[in-house]
């Protein structure tokens, strides 16, 4: 799965190339994501102007004239800039041609990916509303409400993180070593 740091890269990497432009055409090659993607996606989508690209967790959020197009990337997915007129590989699922002649284009071989239009705030859906606090952001100091609830197993930590960012196992020791998490010692 597309860890945190790598979701930022591309919203930063994409910003520059989307952020003004017109989506002039959606091509939807397969409907069959995580979370089906509706007949009227296109529609929806077709003739919006790109306002914004922002993050939040590890889902990007296309900010619209009319609403927001969240993505997140699932398991394997990526999202590509690339001519117009470039063919479509086997597992690119969903193209949003833009009015500068590039394609942003969702390629996700195990589809556990998901693109879908709010027109209500985004941060309000239930996908994003339960996310907890950004990492490394004032809200994560260790006085937050949040940062104080951690329990000390990491176990029960893992099944109720509520921050938008989980670090693995792996990665305690060297979060502790930093002081990039304020952690019990026993972990």
């Amino acid at each position: 799965m597309p860890e945190l740091p790598e979701v930022e890269t591309t919203c930063r990497g994409i910003a520059p190339h989307i952020v003004g432009e017109k989506i002039t055409r959606v091509i939807v090659r397969e409907r069959r994501l995580r979370l089906p993607i509706p007949r009227r996606f296109a529609a929806e989508l077709s003739g919006q102007r790109i306002t914004a690209v922002k993050r939040r967790g590890k889902y990007l959020l296309l900010g619209c004239r009319t609403g927001t197009l969240i993505i997140h990337l699932g398991m394997s997915g990526t999202l590509r800039l690339v001519p117009s007129a470039k063919p479509a590989a086997k597992h690119d699922h969903v193209d949003l041609q833009l009015s500068n002649g590039l394609t942003l284009r969702l390629r996700d071989p195990r589809r556990f990916g998901l693109m879908l239009f709010t027109e209500e705030d985004p941060l309000r859906h239930p996908l994003l509303s339960g996310l907890g606090p950004e990492p490394l952001t004032a809200a994560m100091n260790g006085a937050s409400p949040t940062a104080a609830a951690w329990p000390p197993s990491s176990s029960s930590w893992m099944l109720r993180s509520s921050s938008a960012w989980v670090i693995s196992t792996p990665m305690r020791p060297c979060s502790w070593r930093v002081s990039i998490l304020r952690v019990p010692r026993e972990w």
